[in-house]
């Protein structure tokens, strides 16, 4: 069973996750000058998944339903990061 806090929510995994996309769309010569929205949109398009792919299982199992606090931690979270 998981503990903690998500990754999607961590500042430090989050920046990692960027600093991994940003590295691989500069290996495959991404216009420079785009580089960082596209990291952003990439690594908040992976949060997403993640974070609705957990809610769905934590349904499934009934084990708790997603509350409005998990929610806006997350928006919150991803609307300071724009």
């Amino acid at each position: 069973e998981k503990a903690g806090v998500d990754w999607y929510v961590r500042e430090s995994q989050i920046s990692r996750l960027k600093n991994i996309i940003r590295r691989s769309l500069k290996k495959i010569n991404f216009p420079e000058n785009e580089v960082s929205a596209a990291a952003y949109s990439l690594s908040f398009c992976v949060a997403k998944i993640s974070y609705e792919k957990d809610c769905d299982e934590r349904r499934e199992k009934g084990i708790m339903s997603v509350n409005k606090t998990q929610k806006n931690l997350f928006e919150k979270v991803w609307r300071e990061r724009e």
